[in-house]
């Protein structure tokens, strides 16, 4: 398998509009390479990726999806919207220089070529997804997820789901129908109980109410992922939420579900604080950790601060993403071969 394994002609993506209706959105032009891959006409900057298939109820989707959630402020470290302009100077900065080095979305499309890299993950008015300490996994928050999920995922279409900081927790909490209760982290179901006396306020109910209509349409997309990268920090020593709880939707991943971690060294009691829970995983067996030397949040931004030293160490966590794809490709392949 080609490191374009699942590649395959895109369909047209499709806007869900607020009264349930789907609004097409042209594709980009693209063309199928000699080896397989597709090549996508060039787009007008580096944040805005090709789009993805279309959800369908038929299926028959074959290009990988990338989709992505980012953190507290709903972007990735290393991709920030407000660009890399110095304060104090007014100039480009030095990250802003070495933006296509270290931006996550870059790396994500040299590992994966002719993959869908969609994201990150927006409110449904289009708005960036804060997931704060307050909207961190909560009632809207998974809701968004799911709606993010039914909108971009194409019925087998194998699909990565890509997760920054906070906004992992509120990705494995919204496909595994579960919110979190701000004040004790406890994760709970927001499956709306038929026949039964609710203890909840009109206003909650309401909100339970659209994040079981939000999961249920997101079926086909839950059923279409193949795996999971993480991208750091998840749990670090000291944090404001006690680490079980903190950690508890990724102890909660049913056996087998393939998981890439890829973290910096920079910060030795978080390293350690993943390394004591990828043990405690029910999905061990299937998950790596990939450690980058020099680098913190963002593990494409190391030091030394150079673009010869980091893009080494780049194309070397490129290759372990593009073989981890690949076999979540091959292993979605032969489970939907077999289930034929």
């Amino acid at each position: 398998m080609s490191s374009s394994a699942c590649g395959g002609p895109p369909a047209k993506r499709v806007k869900v509009e607020d009264d349930g209706s789907a609004a097409a959105v042209p594709s980009p032009a693209v063309k199928l390479e000699n080896d397989g891959t597709v090549a996508v006409a060039a787009t007008a900057g580096l944040e805005r990726s090709p789009p993805p298939p279309s959800p369908s109820p038929g299926g028959g989707g074959g290009a990988v999806v990338i989709l992505i959630h980012g953190g507290k402020q709903g972007f990735l470290a290393g991709e920030s919207p407000k660009g890399y302009v110095n304060a104090q100077t007014g100039q480009l900065s030095a990250t802003g220089q070495l933006k296509d080095v270290i931006n996550p979305r870059a790396r994500l499309n040299a590992s994966c070529p002719g993959s869908f890299v969609i994201g990150p993950c927006t409110k449904i008015d289009g708005n960036p997804l804060n997931v704060s300490p307050a909207g961190r996994a909560s009632l809207k928050s998974v809701t968004a997820y799911n709606h993010f999920l039914a909108a971009n995922v194409m019925k087998d279409t194998p699909t990565i789901l890509f997760g920054c900081c906070a906004g992992i927790e509120n990705s494995l909490e919204a496909i595994a129908g579960r919110y979190q209760d701000f004040k004790t982290r406890e994760s709970l179901s927001y499956t709306v109980i038929e026949g039964g006396e609710s203890k909840d306020s009109r206003s909650k109910a309401k909100e339970k109410g659209a994040a079981a209509a939000a999961f249920k349409a997101a079926e086909h997309a839950r059923a279409s992922v193949a795996g999971h990268i993480f991208y750091t920090p998840i749990a670090w020593a000291g944090d404001q939420v006690q680490s079980d709880l903190r950690i508890a939707p990724f102890l909660a991943l049913p056996q087998g579900t393939r998981v890439l971690i890829i973290t910096g060294d920079k910060d030795a009691p978080m390293l350690a604080a993943i390394r004591g829970m990828i043990s405690r995983m029910k999905c061990s067996a299937t998950t790596q950790l990939h450690v980058v030397a020099g680098a913190g949040h963002n593990p494409f931004d190391s030091t030394p601060r150079k673009a010869g030293p980091m893009t080494v160490k780049n194309t070397a966590a490129e290759a372990v993403i593009r073989t981890f794809v690949n076999g979540c490709c091959q292993a979605f392949a032969l489970a939907h071969a077999s289930a034929k």
